[in-house]
């Protein structure tokens, strides 16, 4: 391979697999620390009117969307942020925020058409002596887990796994999905595992395969591709089989903080 191709770091999420389980959510929330009203991903259940069959006669199949940061090629929250906390990693593409630059204007948050960002009102949870040593990256920028307070925080594609040599390449959301639906690496490799999957997957269907990526005719050029079934501006968002209710993780910021349903709604028209 060419030794100047840049590595840009991605995901492939097989919709047709997600159960919708929140699994996903937890092994995200804990390997950050994250409060209990903060999510760096949502899983979000809906269905397509126009889809016949499935749980119940004349009911269209219930479907699911699972939200992390697209961490974008061309990412709206850089170009926006006055102090250059936001900023997207020379080696591998991430889409981070300096914690000890970041003050707070929420700018990024604004720009974002993916509702991933999050700003920490109060002080975040103590943090664990065994994350007290990966707060910072190979460049010694604090970029990684819950930010402190008056900061902006979201999904990092956990910056201090792809740093290291035991857990680079393995996301902490990746490794909690017990049906395996998420494959991450390097998008620009076609060696990957998430390229390795979209062709074996490909394959499987008959060279036929529904993909695709998030909003991307906003020209952000997110790197998350979807397998499965896109949102149409028709869909109703549900409940899923497992709600954030049930796990404790909603309280009286979920106005305030964008939950899963008003950023649904208002992109897909449900």
């Amino acid at each position: 391979p060419r030794q100047d191709r840049r590595v840009q770091l991605g995901m492939v999420i097989d919709l047709e697999k997600c159960t919708g389980c929140l699994a996903c959510v937890d092994a995200c929330k804990r390997e950050n620390n994250l409060d209990e009203a903060t999510h760096w991903m949502y899983v979000m259940a809906f269905r397509d009117p126009g889809e016949e069959g499935g749980q119940g006669e004349g009911r269209a199949p219930l479907n699911f969307l699972v939200r992390p940061c697209q961490h974008c090629s061309d990412p709206p929250c850089v170009k926006v942020c006055p102090t250059m906390a936001r900023h997207k990693r020379e080696k591998d593409g991430l889409v981070l925020t300096d914690y000890e630059i970041c003050i707070g204007t929420r700018y990024c948050e604004v720009a974002c058409p993916y509702g991933v960002n999050y700003f920490q009102w109060a002080e975040p949870k103590p943090q664990p002596e065994w994350m007290k040593a990966h707060l910072r990256d190979y460049r010694s920028r604090w970029v990684d887990h819950n930010p402190p307070r008056g900061v902006m925080g979201k999904c990092t594609f956990c910056p201090q796994r792809q740093d290291g040599e035991a857990r680079r390449g393995v996301m902490a959301c990746q490794q909690g999905c017990p049906h395996d639906v998420i494959f991450f690496g390097d998008l620009n490799d076609s060696n990957s595992p998430p390229r390795r999957y979209l062709e074996k997957k490909r394959k499987e269907k008959g060279g036929r395969l529904s993909t695709f990526r998030l909003l991307e005719e906003m020209g952000t050029k997110p790197n998350i591709i979807y397998i499965g079934h896109q949102p149409p501006r028709e869909a109703k968002q549900l409940d899923g089989p497992v709600t954030y209710e049930e796990y404790g993780w909603v309280d009286e910021r979920r106005n305030v903080l964008e939950g899963p349903r008003p950023w649904l709604m208002r992109v897909f028209g449900g």
